[in-house]
């Protein structure tokens, strides 16, 4: 499969599962509710809660394929979320009081869901997880400063067996992990943004961790839209002939549509 077709089908996948999510959204906020696509995040849900606005950042996955198009039916590794998924997370939640959600095609793996369902107590609780997280986030932040043969034997290094005291397991992950760069040649600066990183992280991560939810294995496309299909049929009381002919294809083409439009938004009526 061409990268293009990829991407297109991306953007389908995509504009589906924001269907789906704005009958929830609005049976759930009423008529004052509103969605961005392609917001701060794929979509955006805006509500007023206790006189102020709240959001929900949703971030849309598709089930990963082949090249040939071919479901992987592989789940999501914690390194895949430490890599793909917790930056932009982090990124949005850290000074807001905001909410994210990762709707994936895929499922995750149980550890996945073991570090964000320890939530705040994660670093006690699942604390390899947790600090293998925090080290692989701040490494990516200082690895692609460093010349390939320098990069190799830093990708390997693990941290084990953490302490169970979080302030001692960070303190060791900066010495050791600190050397190790050292060792590899990388100068002070490298070593210096690799430690602020890791602190940096550590320090937020934890609440943000609480805000996440996770909702994956969410199906492919043929059956999220098909599920969007029969709720129309069913809320409506529409044929099935009316909404596969001509309400699906303009409701998703409406998406792809307002997205394009720089802040506008999407509500109930």
């Amino acid at each position: 499969m061409s990268e293009k077709k990829i991407a297109i089908s991306g953007f389908d996948y995509q504009a589906i599962v924001i269907l789906d999510q704005l009958f929830d959204h609005f049976d759930l906020h009423g008529l004052g509710a509103k969605a961005r696509p392609e917001g701060a995040d794929d979509l955006d849900l805006i509500w007023r809660e206790n006189g102020r606005d709240r959001h929900r950042h949703i971030q849309v996955k598709k089930p990963r394929e082949t090249d040939q198009g071919v479901p992987k039916n592989q789940p999501w590794r914690v390194s895949e979320v430490a890599d793909e998924l917790l930056p932009n997370t982090l990124n949005q939640l850290t000074n807001l009081d905001s909410q994210q959600a990762w709707i994936l095609g895929d499922a995750v793996q149980p550890q996945v869901r073991r570090l964000v369902a320890a939530g705040s107590a994660a670093a006690d609780r699942e604390a390899e997880l947790y600090w293998l997280v925090v080290h692989l986030m701040a490494r990516a932040a200082v690895l692609g400063d460093l010349p390939p043969q320098q990069r190799q034997s830093l990708l390997k290094w693990r941290f084990k067996n953490p302490p169970s005291i979080a302030n001692d397991a960070r303190d060791l992950l900066l010495t050791d992990y600190g050397q190790r760069l050292s060792a590899a040649n990388a100068d002070a600066e490298v070593v210096s943004r690799y430690q602020e990183r890791v602190s940096w992280i550590h320090q937020h991560l934890p609440e943000v961790l609480t805000r996440i939810e996770i909702l994956d294995d969410y199906g492919s496309e043929a059956d999220v839209g098909q599920r969007f299909k029969d709720r129309l049929q069913r809320e409506y009381r529409l044929s099935a002939e009316t909404v596969e002919h001509n309400l699906f294809g303009n409701f998703r083409s409406f998406i792809n549509d307002v997205a394009k439009r720089p802040g506008e938004t999407i509500d109930r009526q």
